[in-house]
């Protein structure tokens, strides 16, 4: 089930506490918010620098774990997010975008739902030039039919309390239902204007929905697929 933003916000039910540790993607949303290109620059190097010193082709595939991919597809939306003209726009109109772009269940890993590193990850190969035969440290094999990661994946609590926080300030401001989606509605038409494409209302997904799959769920679902 798919809901509006504005809903998101009332039933997510979570605090912005615990951000300044944060992760590289929470870091540019911070940025982002305050119209900061230095800062997020700074987010961008931070996250490249993690997939830098991280896991790499021809490692132990057991030491291969969820953070890494976690790592690698907050680097990939990172990525997405830079653009230097975006940070010359509204406020509002910057946070339709990053809403557009993080805003749904479980991004980070979703970005790389397709990627050799997940079917690595789960199967012990992958697209890499030298497949590394299956192994029995494969998360799914260890969890039992278990659901290991419920919560989310690494960084994904950071993630919705830091749009949570910005879309709370930004309803706060309004001052109204109305008002918040007029300008909401107007930070679309500047987005379209200069070059970015965007829709308002923004649907955002959250795990608190029951009928929406659990990240672990997901995840069997991925692999379930990749395997056929």
């Amino acid at each position: 089930m798919r809901w509006t933003a504005v809903i998101f916000a009332a039933a997510l039910g979570l605090t912005a506490c615990g951000q300044d540790s944060g992760t590289p993607l929470t870091h540019a949303i911070a940025a982002l918010r305050a119209g900061d290109r230095d800062d997020f620059l700074k987010a961008k190097a931070e996250a490249d620098d993690l997939v830098k010193s991280s896991w790499q082709e021809g490692d132990d595939p057991c030491k291969l774990t969820i953070v890494v991919i976690s790592q690698r597809g907050e680097a990939a939306l990172v990525a997405k997010l830079d653009h230097a003209d975006l940070f010359k726009l509204s406020e509002p109109a910057r946070f339709v975008y990053v809403a557009k772009v993080v805003g749904k269940l479980n991004v980070a890993m979703m970005e790389m739902s397709d990627s050799g590193l997940m079917h690595q990850l789960y199967y012990g190969n992958s697209s890499f030039s030298n497949p590394i035969p299956a192994t029995t440290c494969s998360p799914l094999a260890a969890a039992a039919g278990t659901d290991p990661l419920a919560e989310g994946p690494p960084g994904e609590m950071e993630r919705r309390a830091a749009l949570k926080d910005w879309l709370d300030t930004l309803i706060d401001r309004a001052g109204n239902a109305s008002a918040f989606g007029d300008s909401m509605h107007v930070a679309v038409a500047e987005l379209d204007k200069n070059g970015f494409s965007a829709e308002w209302p923004e649907q955002i997904e959250f795990v608190e929905d029951p009928n929406i799959p659990t990240f672990g769920q997901v995840q069997a679902e991925i692999a379930g697929k990749a395997g056929h």
